[in-house]
């Protein structure tokens, strides 16, 4: 129990150690490099975790009394559990959105992080290895975070605490680091920012990530399995709902980081509705405290929840439970329950106070998720329009191709698309034309058709004369060689 935290914190480490080679390395090679070495690191992982992994057989370090290298996973009752109970259970559900929650403003400056300040401070594209950086902040500070939660447990904490503490400094700090990160002017700083957001963001491996196994020993794998898929999803829509806030916005990317922000520091509040919850239960129901003493004992919630048996009894047998309102959690004089303390009165007006202001945010995020689906529905009904309007669109790609002897078909946001435009503006062409595909009406069909006409999805697509020379890696390739003047000059494409 009191190495748990560090344990799970070198795990998520790792990770960040990935990420920090990928960022390094992946910009200088072919996409499809990337790709398949990605896959070969997975099989080689999955055949040397079987050829030493062996359940029931572990290697001990010593011997006599000493501990295995792999301890045996502690069982805890022998209740089996239906499926529906892992998605049921509201303490549970606290973990899932604050995964879900933390994965949105990390796969925002993940993905978007190069764009954003290529766009904002004119950062070089083709340089921007840098960004690997708080990725090592990330992993140095998971592991620092780790090692302080279970000093904290050492020296009489209670896990509940220590998973409250590290989460707050997880999420709020990111959240409010990330605000600062939009703030500035400076290149220097937005960097500085940005990377004590991800450090900190690590603080969480210690805090709700680490605590599937207080709430479900038995089944951690699978909690954990339930609540990393749903956090995939943030990773689907950040690309889409990115767009549509930039483009909604005007070209702005403010929107885009204040709900990455406001997604950071909306997760703690998750985990103080869930115990809200139990509270709710136990006011509405006589029997409640039964129940969770008995989810206790299954090792459902945590066994450091507070369960004031005598208290809550007497407040049931000489008051009537449904003067309370529900969702305040106060009768029709104001007045709170006796047994609730004032910390936690605190925390519910605060927490009150500011429902509103998040209340419009998720009215936005509803707004921007219709608009995206009503996109999505369009372009369905394109998809399946007549042979028709497909032959006008390739005919129009191979007139714009025909037309000009040098053209670029790219993408504003793609730093590939900006190192190619910028090779090409070395040299004074005279017939130069560049098409923005996410400028245009259509641009996905486009980009359909480019693919099938050089066997090749991705952008910039570049076309001297008719003819494709390839993407961002082939024009770089030709410029450093020389190559790319001597077919600009065959033909005729530099001017005077």
């Amino acid at each position: 129990m009191e190495e748990r935290s560090r344990s799970f914190s070198y795990l998520i480490a790792l990770g960040s150690v990935g990420q920090t080679f990928a960022a390094v390395i992946c910009p200088h090679m072919a996409w499809r490099i990337v790709f398949l070495i990605f896959g070969v690191m997975g099989f080689f992982w999955t055949f040397f975790w079987i050829i030493t992994y062996r359940e029931g057989n572990n290697p001990s370090i010593g011997s006599g009394n000493e501990e295995t290298f792999f301890p045996s996973t502690p069982k805890v009752g022998n209740k089996n559990y239906r499926w529906i109970e892992f998605i049921s259970h509201w303490p549970l559900w606290a973990i899932y959105i604050a995964h879900f929650s933390m994965n949105w403003s990390s796969y925002i400056v993940m993905v978007w992080l190069p764009s954003y300040l290529t766009k904002t401070f004119d950062a070089d594209p083709t340089n921007l290895s840098f960004t690997a950086f708080p990725y090592v902040m990330n992993c140095l500070l998971g592991v620092a975070a780790g090692h302080f939660a279970d000093f904290l447990i050492q020296n009489r904490w209670t896990l509940l605490s220590v998973r409250r503490l590290m989460t707050a400094v997880g999420l709020l700090g990111p959240g409010l680091f990330m605000l600062l990160f939009i703030s500035v002017d400076s290149l220097f700083l937005a960097f500085v920012f940005i990377s004590i957001s991800m450090g900190l963001s690590a603080c969480n491996s210690a805090g709700h990530l680490s605590n599937h196994a207080d709430i479900a020993p038995n089944h951690a794998g699978i909690t954990f399995a339930i609540s990393n898929t749903l956090a995939t999803i943030p990773g689907i829509l950040a690309g889409p709902v990115t767009a549509e806030l930039v483009v909604a916005s005007h070209n702005r990317w403010f929107p885009v980081f204040i709900l990455a922000s406001a997604m950071a520091k909306s997760k703690r509040s998750k985990h103080m509705r869930a115990m809200r919850k139990i509270l709710r239960e136990k006011l509405s129901k006589k029997d409640e405290v039964k129940r969770l003493a008995s989810m206790k004992n299954d090792n459902l919630i945590p066994s450091t929840v507070p369960i004031k048996e005598s208290t809550i009894d007497e407040e049931m047998q000489t008051g009537n439970s449904s003067e309370y309102n529900n969702r305040t959690l106060r009768n029709k004089d104001g007045q709170y329950p006796s047994w609730l303390s004032g910390r936690q009165r605190k925390h519910l007006q605060v927490k009150q106070a500011i429902l509103l202001f998040f209340f419009y945010n998720h009215l936005q995020l509803i707004t921007i998720f219709r608009q995206i689906f009503r996109r999505i529905t369009l372009s369905a009904s394109a998809a399946a329009s007549s042979n028709a309007s497909k032959e006008v669109i390739v005919d129009k790609v191979k007139q714009l191709i025909n037309n000009h002897k040098v053209i670029i078909f790219s993408k504003t946001s793609c730093p590939y698309c900006m190192a190619t435009k910028d090779i090409f503006a070395e040299y004074k062409l005279k017939d130069y034309k560049v098409v923005e595909l996410d400028q245009i009406d259509n641009g996905y069909e486009y980009q359909d058709v480019l693919g099938k006409i050089t066997n090749a999805t991705t952008v910039p697509r570049v076309f001297i004369a008719g003819k494709c020379i390839g993407g961002s890696d082939d024009t770089e390739r030709l410029h450093e060689n020389g190559d790319l003047e001597k077919r600009l000059k065959e033909v005729d494409a530099i001017g005077n």
